[in-house]
């Protein structure tokens, strides 16, 4: 193949040194290509590339010893033939110096920015390959039909091969290119080059979506909204128009991802952001959780059947029941706070008429019995007599005499005087 550049006739060889060249001076200065230049030339001289015969579009065709010619992607071929990747151009650099060269060979690319009716004509017709969206379900598009000056579709065409792709104008003016659909990988990457080219935003599976990604007040009817890859996340407005979002951070209340044409009713829970639908969200304490969330953060009051989050649920007995303070503090349950250990027990212990505690906590050494009535003191307020325990109004007047047991040697016997 021979190409013509002005009055000077160039090689396709010669025209891919030259945008090589091109590439490495950009990227890396003059320098850099000069400790490169032969060995590629000389690559390229044993390798002859050129277009394929069959007019394959994507390709190269190269020489390879004692075989006949075959053919590699252009991309492929730039990595593995002429090793431009070993330490050297990065990915970007790679696809764009395919591209550029992919330009060269297939120069009668046919591109056009269509909208309205013709962005669902695109799909009935199946244009860059099918999918859910395609043939007899081209109706479940037309959100992007009923919003010309919102959406537009990028169509590009070479020989039996198309391509399409969906542009989005946001609220700020910028523009997104999302959901690339093409028949050859080729033009896949020629759609992705035309968009930086324009200065268009790439989506599906970008890192730097932020909350400036909107279009709003949309027109749309249920049955008609598509399946969404970047743009995913919608709310209605007060004047039921649709917004769409890139980021879930805006209090959106759905995902875009039927492929029926409607949309997903339900909510985002409140703890993972995940969406859930609205049969299986659950609602609790003024907010929406998914299942697994709501296991994780919620105990029920066994009295009125809230759902209270565990750090504010009232555990009792340790654990063996579970309140909400709700329900305790309007005594609804009969349960009694340790002033120990500060946990609630359905039994508890009084000190001297002021302070409780539970039963364990009560059988702390400050704590005694006194052996006539019972009660509970503070063990300074009692009096020890003969190794039993006793509070000032019980403690006997008498003073106690200990004498030794005569039947019982090394034993004491207790009596009382008078």
């Amino acid at each position: 193949m021979v190409l013509y550049l002005g009055d000077k006739k160039m090689s396709l060889k010669g025209i891919i040194f030259n945008l090589i060249e091109n590439e490495i001076v950009s990227v890396y200065g003059y320098n850099c290509f000069l400790s490169r230049k032969y060995i590629i030339k000389d690559k390229l001289n044993i390798l002859q590339p050129d277009k394929p015969e069959d007019g394959t579009c994507g390709f190269l065709a190269y020489n390879v010893p004692g075989k006949e010619r075959m053919k590699m992607k252009t991309g492929r071929f730039l990595t593995r033939k002429l090793s431009l990747n070993s330490g050297f151009l990065n990915d970007r650099s790679i696809q764009d110096l395919a591209n550029n060269i992919n330009s060269e060979l297939f120069p009668d690319i046919d591109i056009q920015i269509v909208n309205g009716r013709d962005i669902t004509q695109a799909y009935e017709n199946e244009i860059g390959s099918t999918s859910c969206m395609t043939g007899t379900h081209s109706d479940y598009t037309r959100l992007y039909e009923n919003n010309p000056d919102r959406f537009e579709m990028l169509i590009m065409r070479y020989l039996n091969d198309d391509a399409r792709a969906i542009v989005h104008t946001f609220d700020n003016g910028q523009k997104m290119m999302d959901r690339v659909y093409a028949s050859s990988e080729m033009l896949k990457d020629m759609m992705k080059a035309h968009a930086r080219n324009q200065g268009w935003f790439i989506g599906y599976g970008v890192d730097d979506t932020d909350e400036n990604w909107i279009v709003s007040d949309l027109d749309w009817e249920n049955g008609e909204v598509p399946y969404m890859d970047t743009m995913v996340y919608y709310k209605i407005q007060s004047n039921g128009k649709m917004t769409i979002s890139a980021s879930s951070c805006l209090d959106y209340v759905g995902e875009l991802s039927s492929t029926d044409g409607s949309i997903e009713d339900g909510y985002r829970c409140d703890n993972c952001d995940s969406f859930v639908s609205e049969d299986e969200c659950i609602y609790a304490n003024d907010g929406w959780y998914c299942e697994s969330c709501h296991s994780d953060l919620f105990s029920q009051c066994e009295k009125c059947g809230e759902y209270v989050f565990n750090e504010d649920i009232i555990s009792v007995n340790n654990g063996s029941s579970c309140y909400c303070q709700h329900c305790i503090d309007r005594s609804r349950v009969n349960v009694f706070y340790c002033e120990d250990c500060n946990e609630y027990f359905s039994e508890t212990v009084c000190i001297e008429d002021e302070h409780w505690v539970c039963e364990s906590c009560s059988e702390s050494t400050s704590y005694g019995i006194c052996e006539d009535c019972g009660q509970y003191f503070y063990k300074e307020n009692l009096t020890e007599l003969g190794g039993l325990w006793y509070c000032k109004d019980c403690e006997p007047d008498d003073p106690i005499e200990e004498i030794t047991c005569e039947n019982y040697p090394g034993q004491l016997e207790i009596q009382y005087n008078g």
